[in-house]
This record gives structure tokens, sequence and C-alpha cells, in this order.
């Protein structure tokens, strides 16, 4: 499996919404630095802005940032399950939109990735919901496949 281009995997229907990278970070900046940025090893809010990550699928888009207290680096993906990653926030966004109503599958080839990209991407999300929320039930079933798989069973949520 080769590099995709996932600007031109995801189809005119789908609404220019899910290609829009810019979009999607602004909505997860105002959802990770909720209450204000601050650094992830010590916890200061005394922190400035160092310029934009030269990552290229985000270029221009992740911010950089130092710890005035401790001189910590850190991102807007430190310690996220972004972090690492070089699949776009768009496809992200479009796996999280549409896992209720399509099959793993299904979003693969409309993604024109791999079942497994699409697998491992529900189970970062489901992981991190079940991490960070620990009073959030999960309601609803997730396709994967042919096969319907109840969410709410906790091994969908160890971590492996």
């Amino acid at each position: 499996m080769g590099a995709y281009d996932y600007k031109k995997l995801i189809t005119k229907e789908s609404s220019d919404i899910y290609l829009n990278e810019s979009f999607f970070m602004d909505i997860f900046r105002s959802i990770r630095w909720a209450d204000g940025v601050y650094c992830p090893k010590c916890k200061s809010f005394d922190v400035y802005k160092k310029g934009f990550l030269k990552k290229s699928n985000y270029k221009g888009i992740i911010r950089k940032y130092t710890c005035k207290t401790c001189n910590n680096n850190f991102n807007d993906f430190t310690n996220t399950f972004f972090e690492n990653s070089k699949i776009p926030m768009s496809v992200f966004a479009f796996i999280l939109f549409h896992m209720d109503s399509m099959s793993v599958t299904d979003m693969a080839k409309y993604l024109g990735c791999s079942r497994n990209t699409v697998y491992r991407i529900i189970k970062d999300i489901y992981r991190a919901i079940g991490n960070k929320h620990e009073n959030f039930v999960l309601t609803n079933n997730g396709y994967l496949s042919e096969f319907k798989v109840n969410f709410n069973d906790k091994r969908c949520l160890n971590e492996n």
C-alpha cells in the first residue's frame, strides 16, 4: 500500500467541509485548549506561540508552543492520537461523522484506503472517548465490515 492522496478521495458528494483542514483544526483547538493553552508536561498556562509545525499534511496549521516555566516545546497534537498520524484531520472528521451510518468496508471504499486504517481510526476515537470521559456512555453500535459490533463492550476500549 502506498501513500494516499486523501483530498482526491473524498468526493464532491460529501461536501467541501471535509476538505477544509483549517476548519477542523479550529474546532480541534477550541476543544483541546478550551481552558486555555497549557504545557502538557508541567500544566503551566504560561506559554507562548512559536510558529507552526512544518508537517506535510498540516503545513501552516498545527501551532507550536513553548512553556516559559519548564521550556518544554509542544504542539496542538502533543499527547493526542493525532500526534504521529499522517492522516489528515478531514479524514478523521469524515469517519467520525459517518461511523454510525456506514460500514468500515463502505468507508474504506469511499476513502480509497484499507479497512484496517478505518478500523484503527474508529478504535482510536472510541479509546479516546473512553479514556477522557469515564461517565460517557457509548450508545451507538459501529459496523465493522459486515459484522455489527457493540462498542459498549469493554474489550473495544482496552489498550492492545
